[in-house]
Formats: C-alpha cells, structure tokens, sequence
C-alpha cells in the first residue's frame, strides 16, 4: 500500500467533490454514478488506514 503521509487530504477530497458534483450534470447514468462514488470511498478507506485518519470524518467531508 502506498504512503500518504504527506498528502494533502484536502485537495483530494475537494477534488473528488467537485468532480463528483460535475458529473452529477454531465450524462453520467445513475449505475456510473455508484461506481465512481464507491471508488471515491475506497480512495479515502486507503488514505485512512495509511494514516490512522478517522475514515467517516473523512467521509463526511465528501459525498
């Protein structure tokens, strides 16, 4: 697994929002959607068993 010590959560996490949000309006049908907000959880699931971060406060800032 990757370290991600030193990256800054925020940025990815704001990222991920507005991307999401983006698509929300484009022609992304609703089952690519999920997938895309699972993925999203995964990457924050990952970032917080690296770095001991609580995964649902992190979850709750995004999504």
């Amino acid at each position: 697994m990757r370290d991600y010590t030193n990256v800054d959560f925020k940025m990815i996490l704001n990222t991920l929002q507005a991307t999401y949000e983006e698509l929300q309006h484009a022609h992304v049908n609703a089952e690519q959607l999920q997938q895309i907000k699972l993925a999203s959880e995964d990457v924050l699931a990952a970032a917080a068993h690296s770095t001991h971060i609580n995964k649902d406060a992190l979850k709750l800032t995004i999504l």
